[in-house]
């Protein structure tokens, strides 16, 4: 007699096959729903800079020109149609006159402009305002600036210079030694040329009392016209030596020659 096998139920199949597709699901889905919020909150707690705090650092970057290299050579952004149209044309040359009055000017805005034209009016204003401050704080930024490459320039120069110093100090003496050569030789100048006008006066002393001796030769040869020529020249400086011992002893012999006029 054979014993047969019991057939298995279809309720403890239907057990199985659901712990088996419960076994195959996502570790995600099988997390507590507390640790689940919590990744949530710190996957969203990450801070995020404000829009104006982005704005004030691209402002700074740009004031002092730190702006990234692709920036800088991007080309600006073309100015469209409607920003052009935005800013009133004469909103600006009227606070250019110089007979500009705020208070006929802000009389004559408030009756002639609606709320659109005034909200213009200030957006101009204050746009051309704003750029005003700007072009200061560039030249402000500018001017400093040039005073540190100024600055930076003096330092470098008087680098430059110290070490210079040992060597002007040592030709401090030999620049004194050529003054002091240089003035002996021109004292030596100025003495040599007295000594030389010395001389010359001794040379036309004696040229004056050879005449006598000379003016008779020329006689003697007949060269009368030369004779009277250098008589003459004789008879000058005697006359400008008159009064000076032996002067009218050689007139004497000069005119006993040429025959006293």
């Amino acid at each position: 007699m054979s014993i047969a096998s019991p057939r298995p139920s279809i309720n403890l199949s239907r057990r199985t096959s659901t712990s088996t597709i419960t076994s195959t699901r996502s570790p995600s889905s099988s997390r507590p729903a507390s640790i689940r919020d919590s990744t949530n909150t710190t996957a969203n707690s990450t801070p995020v800079p404000a829009p104006s705090r982005r704005r004030d650092r691209a402002a700074l970057r740009e004031f002092y020109n730190l702006q990234a290299s692709d920036a800088a050579k991007a080309p600006p952004a073309p100015i469209t149609q409607q920003q052009e149209d935005t800013t009133p044309p004469d909103a600006l040359a009227v606070l250019d006159n110089p007979s500009f009055s705020a208070d006929r000017y802000v009389q004559e805005l408030l009756t002639s402009s609606d709320a659109e034209g005034l909200l213009r009016t200030l957006n101009s204003i204050t746009i051309s305002s704003l750029g005003l401050e700007g072009d200061k704080k560039a030249l402000v930024y500018d001017n400093y600036t040039t005073l540190l490459s100024a600055t930076k320039t003096i330092s470098k120069m008087r680098e430059n210079v110290d070490p210079m110093a040992p060597v002007t100090t040592t030709l401090e003496p030999a620049v004194g030694h050529i003054v002091d050569v240089a003035v002996g030789i021109s004292e030596s100048r100025k003495g040599g040329g007295r000594g030389g006008k010395r001389e010359g006066d001794r040379e036309v002393v004696r040229w004056v009392l050879g005449a006598p001796e000379r003016l008779g030769k020329m006689k003697e040869e007949g060269r009368n016209e030369e004779m009277e020529q250098q008589w003459e020249e004789v008879r000058t400086l005697l006359e400008k030596w008159e009064g000076v011992k032996g002067v009218e002893e050689v007139r004497r012999k000069c005119e006993e020659v040429v025959g006293k006029d």
